[in-house]
C-alpha cells in the first residue's frame, strides 16, 4: 500500500523539481521516503487570497489519498484557501457541498455503475444531481469513467469539468485537475487581476510538468500504473471493431 503511493508520488515529485520550485537542498531523497509525514512541495510565502477550493476524497483509498494530497500541495503552492476534506459516507459528499465553494475538486473510486462511497456506490445520475443542487460552484471531476455522466451533463452545465475517460492514471488525475483550475482563475480574470496570475502560475506549471515529464504521462495514458476507473467492455470491442473497420 504504501509502495504503491509512494509510486505514485515519486514521479509527482520528481516533475515538480524540473521546474525549480522546490530548492535543491529539500530533496537529498528523504524526501520521498517521508512523503506521508512532509508536504509534497514546500509552502509559499505568500499566496493568492481567492475563492474557496475543497478537495473531496476517500481517506481509505491508497492512490486517492496520493490524488488529494498532490493535488493539495500543488495548489497550496499558489492558492491559499484550498481545503482538503475527506468524505467516507455519500451524505458527507452533500453536507460539505452545502458551504459551496468557489471550486470542488473529486477523489473517489468510480466504475461504470457509479462513484464508491464507504457506505455505497452512488449511480451517475444522482452523482449529477447532486453536483447540479450546487451550480455556484464549479465542479472539477477528474475520476474515471466520468463518460458515464457524460450522457446527464447538457451545454447548459458549464459548472460541471469532467475528464470524459473511461480509465486513466493517478498522474493524469492530478495533472487535469491542476490544469483545470488554472481555467476557473481564468474565468475569474476580469473580476480581479489575481485570478489572471495565479491561473498563468498554475497553467505554466503544469504544462512544464508534462512537458518534462512527456514520455511518463503518455505511458500512464497508454497503460496506467496507479489505474483509476474501469474499462467498459462493449465500449473496448466497439473501438476494436471501429480501428479494424
Amino acid at each position: 500500500m504504501r509502495e504503491t503511493r509512494l509510486k505514485l508520488l515519486t514521479v509527482l515529485f520528481l516533475a515538480i523539481m524540473l521546474i525549480g520550485i522546490v530548492p535543491q537542498t529539500v530533496w537529498a531523497g528523504q524526501v520521498i521516503q517521508n512523503a506521508e509525514e512532509e508536504p509534497i512541495i514546500p509552502q509559499p510565502f505568500n499566496g493568492y487570497d481567492l475563492g474557496l477550493v475543497y478537495v473531496l476524497y476517500d481517506p481509505s483509498d491508497e492512490v486517492m489519498d496520493a490524488v488529494a494530497q498532490g493535488v493539495h500541495e500543488i495548489l497550496s503552492y499558489r492558492l491559499n484557501n484550498v481545503i482538503l476534506i475527506p468524505v467516507t459516507e455519500s451524505s458527507d459528499l452533500e453536507y460539505y457541498l452545502l458551504d459551496d465553494p468557489w471550486i470542488a475538486i473529486y477523489a473517489f473510486r468510480s466504475g461504470l455503475a457509479g462513484v464508491s462511497f464507504a457506505d455505497r456506490v452512488m449511480p451517475w445520475d444522482e452523482f449529477y444531481k447532486v453536483l447540479s443542487m450546487h451550480r455556484s460552484t464549479q465542479h472539477i471531476v477528474g475520476m474515471g469513467n466520468t463518460l458515464c455522466m457524460e450522457q446527464y451533463v447538457s451545454d447548459d452545465d458549464t459548472w460541471i469539468h469532467s475528464s470524459e475517460v473511461e480509465q486513466s492514471d493517478g498522474l493524469l488525475m492530478i495533472l487535469y485537475d491542476v490544469y483545470s483550475v488554472s481555467e476557473m482563475c481564468q474565468m475569474r480574470a476580469e473580476v480581479d487581476d489575481d485570478y489572471a496570475d495565479a491561473g498563468q502560475d498554475l497553467k505554466d506549471m503544469a504544462l512544464k510538468i508534462y512537458a518534462d515529464n512527456f514520455n511518463e504521462f503518455f505511458r500512464r495514458t497508454v497503460e496506467p500504473i496507479n489505474p483509476v476507473g474501469e474499462i467498459d467492455p462493449v465500449s473496448a470491442e466497439q473501438r476494436k471493431a471501429d480501428m479494424w473497420a
